[in-house]
């Protein structure tokens, strides 16, 4: 009995102590929740220095840029101009027209012919710096014959340029056996041999030639221009029928 009685009134004691508990818990969060809605005292903050501060440098901007000044324009100073030399003319000698028939045989291999006799002609003449001669006519052929020179001394062995024109002046082919120039020593100098020139007014009835001679041997020498009417080798023997068709034309040779 009395057990239950302490325990009764044990348990009355904690229930009050329980309630006084939860009551002053319970105002404690009350003074709590006011204290954190109060507003609080802001802090008034005195300046007692001012806080200087240094401006930002003024901006320099750059100097321009110079003005750009061409450099002058450069002129080349003109050149005198030097003289041209004007080359000497030189006389061109007339084109040859070679007009020989197809029999023609054009310079043999040098041979040693009896020269012809010389007949009277006329006397050589200069025309135009060139010594020439004709024209002459023996058995119906005329012939002309000129030196390509200006002068008539020569040096041994130095070509001698000459130039002929030989006509048939007959109605029949005319065939010979040689036809070149006569030097005077007993020597002959062949153009052509064995060859013929068509009947007068026909082609290839005049002959139109270019040929240059040497003499070795240093002398008075004259040049003729011969022909021979006979067969080649009735010419090289001694009863060949030569003709001049020019008169002698006298060179010195030293």
């Amino acid at each position: 009995m009395k057990t239950s009685l302490l325990l009764s009134v044990w348990n009355a004691k904690l229930r009050r102590v329980m309630h006084a508990f939860a009551y002053g818990l319970f105002f404690v969060l009350i003074a709590g929740l006011l204290a954190a809605c109060v507003v609080p005292t802001p802090e008034v903050i005195v300046v007692t220095q001012l806080v200087t501060t240094t401006p930002l440098p003024t901006y320099t901007p750059y100097p321009p840029y110079p003005t750009y000044t061409p450099y002058p324009t450069y002129t080349l100073v003109p050149t005198k101009e030097q003289p041209t030399d004007t080359p000497l003319q030189t006389k061109t000698a007339a084109p040859v027209t070679e007009t020989p028939t197809a029999t023609a045989t054009r310079r043999p291999a040098a041979a040693a012919t009896r020269a012809p006799t010389a007949t009277p002609s006329p006397t050589a003449t200069s025309r135009g710096g060139q010594f020439s001669s004709g024209p002459v006519t023996a058995h119906g052929v005329t012939g002309t014959f000129r030196l390509e020179a200006r002068r008539l001394t020569f040096a041994p062995n130095e070509r001698i340029w000459f130039r002929f024109t030989v006509t048939n002046n007959t109605d029949a082919v005319l065939s010979y056996g040689f036809l070149g120039v006569a030097i005077g020593n007993g020597d002959f100098h062949t153009s052509w041999k064995g060859a013929s020139l068509a009947p007068k007014g026909q082609a290839n009835s005049t002959l139109n030639w270019r040929d240059n001679l040497t003499i070795a041997t240093p002398g008075t020498y004259t040049l003729t221009l011969s022909m021979c009417f006979s067969e080649v080798a009735v010419c090289l023997g001694s009863s060949g029928d030569w003709a001049s068709l020019s008169s002698g034309l006298t060179v010195i040779i030293q």
